[in-house]
């Protein structure tokens, strides 16, 4: 079970909800999606650095395709 990744893409269809995701959870879809070798690797690092085992991490993802960490949640 250990070194797994679970990502998904939350879409949101209101512009209120692209501001502040909270505003609107009506207007998301949700699909699986894959990690970035480069990011996975960096969340790795992350969760060793930290002594952690476990942690739900949020990115936003530019219109370049490239991810921002915004996030790092050890609790879930």
């Amino acid at each position: 079970m250990a070194d797994q990744f679970f990502a998904a893409k939350i879409h949101s269809a209101s512009e209120a909800a692209r501001i502040d995701i909270r505003t609107d959870y009506d207007s998301h879809t949700y699909e699986p999606c894959d990690v970035p070798g480069p990011v996975a690797m960096g969340v790795r690092k992350l969760l060793r650095v930290f002594c952690l085992h476990y942690a739900a991490l949020d990115f936003l993802v530019g219109e370049s395709g490239e991810w921002h960490l915004i996030d790092v949640n050890p609790n879930g």
